[in-house]
This record gives C-alpha cells, structure tokens and sequence, in this order.
C-alpha cells in the first residue's frame, strides 16, 4: 500500500498550486469540523484530530488526488445518534463509546477493503440513499436549531445572517471563502457589538490538547471493552455503511472529471487507518467530505500532498487562530452545519424516482420516513429501504415480460399485443426479456402455455432467447416441460439467439444441440437469430403447402 512518489508528489511545476489548494482546505476545513465535532456530541477541538489523523491516512494510502476526508455532518449525527440513547455527551462513557466505536469502523473498513468487499454499495439504490440522507439532513438541522436559544433577538441575528451570507457567497462560485468572510465579518461585529455582553454565547477558548486517551483506556477493564464493543456492533455497522455510502458518492463524482479511475476498496482502507487513527486520539471516525473534494476539484491538484500537507498542518494553524475562534458566536457552528448539510436535502429526487418507477418512489419515500421516524434509531433509515428494494428486485425478475412478437410497418420484430399487430396463425414468436431461473420459470412457462392454448392452429413455436444470458436447472427443467407439452400438439419448438453462457448449459442438458443445421432428436432446434429461424419456418410451412397470410420475417439486410 505504500504510494508511489509520483503520485504523493506533486507533479513538476504544480508544487504552488497544491500548497494553495492544501491551505483553502485548512480554511474550510477548520470551522466545517469543530462544528461537526459539537454534532457528534465531542468537544470542538476533537473534529481538527479527526480531520488530521484523516487526511494524513488518506494522503499515505489513498487512491483519488482529490478524495478528501475528515468529519461529516451525516456522519457525526449518526455517532451522535447511535450513542446518544447509551451514554450522556461529555461523560466518560460517552467518550470511552467513541473510542471503541472509531476502533471498530477502522477495523470493519479495512477488512471490507481487504476483501474486496466496497460493492456493498450497490446495494443501496439511489432512491433509498437519497431518501435517508435528506431525511438525516433535516435532523441536522432539527438538532442545531435545537441547541441554540433563537429567541435572543442577537444570536437570531447573528445565526441566520450568517447561514444567508454564507449560501450567498456559495452561490456565488467561491466555496473557499463561503464560510471564513461570513464567520469574521460576524465574529469583529459581536465583539464590536457586545454580543456576549447582550446574553450571546460565545465559543469561548479552545483547549488544543491532545485528548487523553490513556485516560479513557485505563478506565475500562477487559470485560468492560468488550461488553461495550458487542453493544457497539449495530452502531459500528451503520457508520462504516454510511460512510461508504459518502465514499461511493464522492469518489463517483470525482472520477467522471478526472483521469483516474475508481478504487473504492483503497480508500476504504485508507479511511479505515484514518478511523484507528482516530481511536489513538480518542476521537471519532471520519468519513469522505463532498464539500473538501470538490474544494480539491476545483483546484485541479494533482497529487495527495495537499491532504496530507493539510492533516499535518491543520491544528497548528487552528492554534494560531484561536483567538479568533474564541472571540467567534458559538451560533457560528450552527450555521456552518446547516450550511454544509442543506444542499443534501434533494425533494427533487423524489420527483426522480416517481418518473422511473412509483416503487422506486416508495423505497425513497421508506427511506425518508423511516430515517425520520425512527431517530435516534436511524439505521432503520438504510435497513427497511434496503430491505424493500430486494423484495422488489425479487419481484420484478420472478414476473419477468413475455413478449408475442409481430411484424411492425418498419420491418422490426415488436410487442404484438401493444402495438396491435397482426398475427399469423401457424407461428408463435415469443422474446423473453429475462434470464430464466428458479425464481421465473414456472412464471414464464406458464405464460407461454397460454399463448399456445389461444392460438390452436400453431404448429411452430420460437422463443427468442437474445435476453437470456443465464439459465439454471430449474429453467432447463421447464424448457424440457414446455418441449414435452408441444411435442403432445405437434408443435416444433424453437430458441433462437441465444447467449453462449446459456446456450453452453442447454447443450451440457440436451435440451438442444449447437448445430443450426442439425435435425436430431433434441426437443428444440436452434436457430442463431429470429431471421433464420423464421426462415426455416417459413420455408418448412411453404414445402407443406401451407400459406400464412402474415408474414413475420424481417426484411433482407
């Protein structure tokens, strides 16, 4: 895993562009993760030790230029969540919980890495990550408005024009900048105003010691580590799934604009040293921040140095802006938070899904009420979603379509029955737009059968098979059934275009032969595409004299 010089190093020439790029990230990053360390329930300091012991993993063993992790609001508010109902913020246990916690999704990531394991993600349809994070943004936002008394005309004042100038400034294109003005202009304007004399609150100082970890460990014997960490399981899983979910999300995004390509399981391996790093500070786990990454993107760096310059860096420079973040309204942290996280609510997305699919309406739906129901219980926000795109996953290959083809005015095969097409009497030409197995066969079959049973006069049935990359025992065994039912009405069966992994197991079955030309004793002929089957059957129908008064063949080529 040990990176490769250039890829650590900038490239020739570019050494001032990613020490700037490395310095805008400080900026953001020193405000965006005290705020995110208050929403994860630890004091602001701990948010720089997670951004440091972060970006300096991901800098030494990452993957993406680009990819930049640290705290994450998401993130912070599912610790916050997941320990909240267990142990009081700013107690002992609560910092002993966190400790473990951050041990364990250092572990689980880098296992996950190891194995090869990141496409988990692709479980997660987008639908239902969209619904769970729009839902856990809007109880970002429910919490912060909670912490702070918005009924003090001042701290009002001071709270939502910060979060206004801040959009504004955004918008505006300068994201570097989007949160340092709004936060100097209204820290100089509290201490010209005397807001903390008026009953403001201020952040007051920040105890830059490294947290006290052997403290936290001391205090625990065995027996108590390890009853914490079967408690923690359920917790440590939900975080290392959403993280991966922010990981999948950012590095999908940075790889469409750049020349490198995806190694979802490297970064999780490189958070996953940055989460034990973490666990050695006593702090909490970080995850990938969209906000960093496309700060990064933007400043086209070309290698990690501006990560790891910015996790090495990244407290000392807090430290020398202490006095101002002393000076700075504690409603400051608020804003910032809302700031960062009110982009991720997407009602749009639902509108998204609906046009795709109701039920993918309903998973985005599932996901969003269930995350809000259940806080602050919210890995039922990722299990019930999840849960119910699998039984729809299921449910839509178990009733695949059987399509009747006809002939259409532009020489095409096409769905008969929708399109209103005329039939001949004597063929059945049927597509199936599935691979059959031992979900969907007797489904299928049986839907065939009844197409057989209306047409009495068939005499040649052809199953287009162009769909069908994949059939197991139970989809030979019902191919062999319906062969057995056309032989007892005298009807020659037929699969045409077929793809070579099914075609491989029909042949190892006997069901056919791959031999277009051969006549033998195989319950169904194959046919290498519908023309030249429709060809035969034509041919073989005009040789007995029979006249079909629809013509189903395409044209010549």
């Amino acid at each position: 895993m040990s990176p490769k010089v250039n890829r650590l190093l900038p490239e020739q020439g570019r050494w001032p562009a990613d020490l700037l790029a490395a310095l805008s990230l400080m900026v953001l990053l020193i405000p965006q993760a005290m705020a995110q360390s208050s929403l994860a329930g630890m004091p602001p300091v701990y948010g720089l030790f997670t951004a440091a012991a972060a970006l300096t993993a991901g800098g030494l063993m990452g993957h993406l230029h680009r990819f930049s992790g640290g705290p994450t609001s998401l993130t912070a508010l599912t610790i916050a969540a997941v320990i909240g109902g267990s142990a009081q913020p700013g107690s002992l246990a609560y910092f002993q919980m966190v400790m473990i916690l951050a041990l364990m999704v250092g572990v689980f990531r880098i296992v996950l890495g190891l194995l090869k394991f990141s496409f988990f993600a692709n479980l997660i349809s987008h639908p239902a990550a969209s619904g769970f994070t729009s839902a856990a943004a809007l109880l970002i936002i429910f919490s912060v408005l909670g912490n702070h008394n918005w009924r003090h005309i001042p701290t009002l004042l001071v709270g939502s024009g910060f979060i206004l100038l801040s959009l504004i400034i955004k918008r505006r294109g300068a994201a570097v900048l989007s949160l340092v003005i709004p936060m100097l202009l209204f820290t100089a304007a509290a201490l010209i105003g005397g807001y903390e004399d008026g009953g403001g609150e201020l952040l007051g100082r920040v105890e830059f010691r490294v947290p006290r970890v052997h403290l936290l460990a001391t205090e625990l014997s065995v027996r108590e580590f390890f009853s914490m960490a079967v408690e923690l399981i359920p917790a440590a899983l939900l975080v290392t799934t959403v993280s991966l979910m922010e990981m999948f999300a950012v590095s999908s995004h940075l790889v469409r604009n750049a020349p490198q390509r995806m190694n979802l399981d490297r970064e999780l391996i490189s958070q996953g040293a940055g989460a034990l790093g973490a666990a050695l500070a006593g702090t909490f786990p970080g995850s990938a921040s969209f906000a960093r990454s496309a700060l990064l993107e933007h400043q086209h760096v070309s290698s990690r140095f501006s990560n790891l310059t910015a996790g090495i860096l990244v407290i000392p420079l807090a430290f020398l802006c202490g006095p101002i973040l002393a000076s700075m309204p504690r409603v400051i942290l608020g804003g910032i938070i809302i700031v960062s996280v009110i982009r991720v609510i997407r009602p749009e997305s639902l509108r998204d899904a609906w046009r795709s699919s109701w039920l993918d309406a309903l998973v985005w739906l599932a996901a969003f009420g269930t995350t809000l129901i259940s806080a602050p219980n919210i890995y039922f926000g990722i299990i019930v979603p999840v849960l119910l795109q699998l039984m729809i996953f299921v449910l839509r290959r178990m009733r695949p379509r059987v399509v009747i083809l006809g002939r259409h005015g532009d020489g095409r095969l096409r769905d008969a029955l929708h399109l209103s097409l005329p039939l001949p009497r004597h063929i059945l030409a049927i597509r199936l737009d599935s691979s059959l197995h031992f979900a969907n066969q007797e489904y299928v079959i049986q839907r065939v059968l009844d197409r057989i049973k209306e047409m009495p006069r068939v005499e040649h049935l052809i199953i287009s098979a162009e769909g069908m990359h994949y059939i197991d025992e139970s989809g030979a065994q019902g191919l062999l059934d319906l062969a057995e039912y056309c032989r007892s009405r005298s009807i020659q069966p037929w699969i045409a275009g077929i793809k070579l992994p099914a075609l491989q197991v029909l042949c190892r079955r006997e069901v056919l032969i791959d031999d277009p030309g051969a006549k033998d004793e195989h319950p169904y002929r194959y046919a290498r595409d519908m023309k030249l089957a429709l060809d035969e059957v034509y041919g073989d129908l005009n040789r007995r004299g029979i006249v079909e008064t629809v013509d189903i063949r395409s044209p010549a080529e």
